[in-house]
């Protein structure tokens, strides 16, 4: 699994195009979809971990990759999305001895 982290701070115009069409109860095409506008610009950057997943079921030994600079998205966006998917997320767990390992190139 890779993860990106988000901060708060200027908007993500790819991310608000997200946002607008989640809140349709139908589908809606994106015009334009560039993924590399919800990356960092560092990619060789990250940490690493052995894992699970953070929705049922829940399965352990899932490699993570989290970039370690983050994406700045609009305090609006953020807050439209957590509104769209609430309770979606698993809290952190402890390590329980597990390495984490850190990358840079």
């Amino acid at each position: 699994m890779v993860a990106v982290l988000y901060r708060e701070n200027a908007g993500n115009k790819q991310f608000a195009a997200i946002v607008k069409a989640a809140r349709r109860d139908h589908a809606v095409a994106l015009p334009v979809f560039d993924a590399a506008a919800l990356m960092p610009h560092d990619i060789d950057h990250y940490y690493h971990y052995l894992g699970s997943l953070t929705t049922p079921p829940l399965s352990e030994n899932v490699e993570w990759y989290v970039l370690a600079d983050p994406v700045d998205l609009s305090r609006d966006d953020i807050a439209e999305f957590t509104r769209l998917y609430a309770h979606n997320a698993r809290q952190p767990q402890p390590l329980n001895g597990r390495p984490l390992l850190e990358y840079k190139d």
